[in-house]
């Protein structure tokens, strides 16, 4: 379900062109996650920067129900994904880019 989380996160690396690692918890309305890792990657490619993410939760609520943590998870991201090509091409007026 839709919810806001507020989460505490801890920047655990950071490469400037290169790549982000947070962790932390995650507290919403009927959703707690215990930890969370997120990995963002940026590589240069021909007219753009490839954005990867992953991420992992544990907690025993999202292990609980696997299938609709993973299903939550990966709308999340996909919203992510979305949000910053949306501002990236805003920002570079170009309407060009790729993102997975």
């Amino acid at each position: 379900p839709a919810t806001s989380l507020s989460i505490t996160s801890t920047v655990q690396e950071l490469r400037r062109n290169d790549c982000v690692l947070w962790s932390g918890p995650a507290i919403g309305e009927g959703l707690r996650i215990d930890e969370g890792v997120h990995l963002w990657t940026f590589r240069k490619v021909k007219g753009g920067v490839h954005v990867h993410t992953e991420e992992t939760w544990t907690g025993a609520q999202v292990e609980a129900d696997v299938p609709t943590a993973t299903a939550g998870l990966g709308a999340g991201l996909e919203a992510w994904l979305h949000d910053l090509k949306t501002a990236a091409e805003t920002r570079t007026g170009t309407g060009a880019g790729h993102h997975r």
